[in-house]
């Protein structure tokens, strides 16, 4: 059961409400001399705003001995009522589960049929001798009331007719719940870095690292729900908020007719999905298939819907550093979806928490190309309330993980010019073949150059696509090259600064030849090697930067 303590909901404790009414009242039968006694089953269930099928306390109805009668009750709720539908003989009916109930024995039980906000119980056989009344397994919409620093209520009317007279009513809305956001907004994990990767090195499942990690946590102790409430909860037996399902799962008839199953249960444990975009093709994500933090264990399914799949640990063969209980799978058309259920958890525990530690790797030069960081989008499970319980209504929180970007060589020329006769040649190589290669080394890709000049008289571009004659594209252990006077912007105008060629991919060098009188037999000319710079330069105050070559 919630611990109550930790929360100011202005209850009234225990199980209270309307005990010895003054006025001649009934409970389903002809007026009797003794009052009626209303009591919930457990003080009104914390609902969480997020979900779509609230289960709420049970409202149970002492009703002393009278005269026996066959009426209706009529159940009015504050949400619209989305207790699991159900068929029998025939008729539209649903799990919300009326039970009368003599000498302890469940003696009859009816299903009720939903519309809108109500729930009818009809033809219901009222016994002469005292008897209680239970209303079980009513579910509302709780996202349509509201959340808020301020518990909102959800209230419960009943009426009860007889042969078309109102011989029962609540004198007053009775509450069945509070609701109040149940989950945190997940975030990426204090204190764990999302890491980014170069595709030259990538992330090899040999040398594997731990790539992002993103924190759920829920709000209040009992938000976590299992499937059902089995088990122990701190030093007592679980109570049924701390499960999904139902108070009463018995295999009734409508009005002891055809028997229905199925009454009250969950289909899953409280289930979050987990969708992640922009992952690149060749990319393996992998997730631990079992979290446990103290009481609470969350399980990873592949199913959106119906009763969790759990996904079977497969890490690589081989030499690996993914950990041997992680899953891991590709995406199709850069998207794919997952999904963890709570398994276990002890609603006494305030604010359960799991951390969600992942790892996206690839093989070297998996692409070619810069790829966009990887998106994580987490929310419960936004599933048909028809076919599944729990539903939620959430909007999902997009988390950025890990991103692929290309390598980089960054070569500066001190001096360029084609200004007074002068013209410089350019020559830049991809010297990625070599014969110093290694198994665990940086693996050379082919790349494009964009080039930026500074100095009196520079394009007003801050960089500038490779000039005519320069390669596209240039291939591992190529070399390109280009006059300074086919740079666009400069070849009219003159230019005589310094000049930065960035290029995607490792081991770019390059070499300048400045020349006087290109083409003449008496001209001038000198050559140096441009310098790599590093990714990134020293800040004001820091030691020269140590340039190479």
């Amino acid at each position: 059961m919630f611990n109550f303590s930790t929360k100011t909901l202005g209850l009234i404790g225990g199980a209270i409400l309307f005990s010895g009414m003054s006025f001649a009242q009934v409970c389903g039968g002809s007026p009797q001399a003794a009052g009626v006694s209303l009591t919930l089953n457990v003080p009104p269930i914390l609902e969480r705003y997020e979900d779509t099928t609230a289960l709420v306390s049970d409202i149970v109805l002492s009703c002393p001995a009278g005269t026996a009668a066959t009426g209706a009750l009529v159940s009015t709720m504050s949400q619209n009522v989305t207790s699991k539908p159900l068929t029998s003989g025939g008729v539209a009916l649903s799990e919300a589960t009326l039970q009368i109930i003599q000498a302890g024995a469940v003696v009859n039980a009816y299903l009720g049929s939903v519309t809108g906000a109500q729930v009818t119980f009809s033809n219901v056989a009222f016994p002469a001798a005292a008897y209680i009344i239970r209303i079980s397994n009513i579910r509302v919409n709780a996202s349509a009331a509201g959340s808020g620093s301020v518990n909102v209520p959800i209230t419960e009317n009943l009426f009860v007719t007889n042969q078309g007279v109102a011989v029962f009513a609540t004198p007053t809305p009775v509450i069945v719940g509070y609701v109040e956001t149940g989950f945190a907004t997940p975030a990426l994990t204090t204190g764990v870095a999302v890491k980014n990767y170069v595709i030259c090195t990538a992330n090899p499942v040999t040398t594997a690292t731990t790539s992002f990690s993103a924190t759920v946590k829920e709000t209040f102790g009992g938000a976590f729900k299992a499937a059902t409430s089995a088990g122990t909860c701190g030093v007592a037996p679980c109570t049924v908020t701390n499960g999904e399902g139902g108070s009463y799962t018995g295999g009734i008839g409508a009005g002891g007719a055809t028997t229905v199953t199925g009454l009250g249960t969950a289909t899953h444990g409280t289930r979050f999905e987990l969708k992640f975009g922009n992952v690149p093709a060749g990319a393996t994500i992998w997730l631990p298939t079992v979290i446990t933090n103290g009481p609470l264990t969350v399980t990873l399914g592949t199913a959106a819907t119906g009763a969790i799949s759990p996904a079977t640990a497969n890490p690589p063969s081989g030499t690996s550093t993914i950990p041997a209980g992680d899953y891991g799978f590709t995406a199709t058309s850069g998207t794919a979806s997952v999904y963890y259920d709570v398994t276990a958890t002890d609603n006494t525990v305030l604010g359960e928490s799991f951390d969600i530690l992942g790892y996206v790797t690839a093989a070297a030069n998996f692409v070619s190309t810069s790829q966009p960081a990887i998106t994580l989008s987490i929310a419960p499970a936004p599933l048909t309330p028809s076919t599944d319980i729990p539903t939620f209504n959430a909007t999902p929180t997009v988390l950025t993980v890990s991103a692929f970007n290309i390598c980089q060589t960054n070569l500066l020329f001190t001096y360029v010019t084609n200004q007074v006769g002068f013209e410089t040649g350019i020559a830049i190589s991809n010297t990625a073949l070599d014969p110093y290669a290694t198994a665990s080394s940086a693996k050379g890709t082919p790349g494009s150059c964009t080039l930026s000049l500074y100095g009196p008289g520079a394009p007003t571009a801050t960089k500038i696509a490779t000039p005519s004659g320069f390669p596209t594209t240039l291939d591992v252990g190529n070399t390109g090259t280009f006059l300074l006077s086919s740079v666009p912007g400069i070849a009219t105008t003159g230019f005589s600064g310094y000049m930065i060629a960035q290029c995607n991919f490792l081991y770019a060098h390059g070499f300048a030849f400045i020349a006087d009188a290109l083409g003449n037999s008496n001209g001038t000319t000198m050559g140096y090697i441009a310098n790599v710079l590093p990714a990134v330069r020293s800040g004001i105050g820091a030691t020269p930067e140590a340039l190479l070559q």
